[in-house]
């Protein structure tokens, strides 16, 4: 969305400052792509939909971005976050509530992650868990268990692989990316 965001959603710039040239240039390129932000939205969503189907039925799922978009006037980079909406939290699985959970932040994510699986909290972490999340009774602030800290000067490195053909994937990408050789 940094840099498609003005062909998916126009009509976010009428009002913005680009001058007579700098529209003339996006036009230029809108019949290209137009759809390249919804395209690459069916593109993850595909992707979730191959992950999930792995999944046992007892799995939770969660999907976080961090920010949303918001149009800018700059023709090289039209879509920013500095102004944009915030991110979005989705959580699925047993036990989670259906509904929106209003004034949650960024810092909320982990402690739910981390209660969720049972994992004591850290005492140091700006936010909290969002109990209001889950059905009730199932994460009771007051019955999570803390820490102090969680720096033990040991870290643990999860040895977790990816499916086969996922871990393919991924790599197949990394390399069209240059960041594997």
């Amino acid at each position: 969305s940094h840099y498609y965001l003005y062909f998916d959603r126009p009509e976010l710039y009428r009002d913005l400052a680009l001058d007579a040239a700098q529209r003339t240039s996006l036009e230029a390129d809108r019949a290209q792509f137009g759809k390249t932000v919804e395209a690459f939205h069916v593109y993850l969503d595909a992707w979730l939909g191959r992950l999930v189907a792995r999944l046992p039925d007892d799995t939770g799922i969660m999907i976080v971005s961090d920010h949303g978009f918001s149009a800018v006037a700059d023709e090289h980079r039209p879509g920013g976050h500095e102004e944009a909406p915030p991110g979005i939290l989705v959580m699925a699985g047993p036990g989670v509530r259906p509904g929106r959970i209003e004034g949650a932040s960024l810092y909320d994510v982990f402690p739910t992650l981390a209660a969720a699986l049972g994992l004591p909290l850290s005492r140091q972490l700006p936010g909290h868990p969002l109990a209001a999340a889950f059905v009730p009774g199932l994460l009771d602030p007051a019955k999570i268990p803390t820490v102090a800290t969680y720096e033990t000067g040991e870290r643990d490195m999860p040895r977790v692989a990816p499916p086969a053909e996922l871990g393919a994937e991924i790599e197949k990408q990394l390399r069209s990316l240059g960041y594997i050789k």
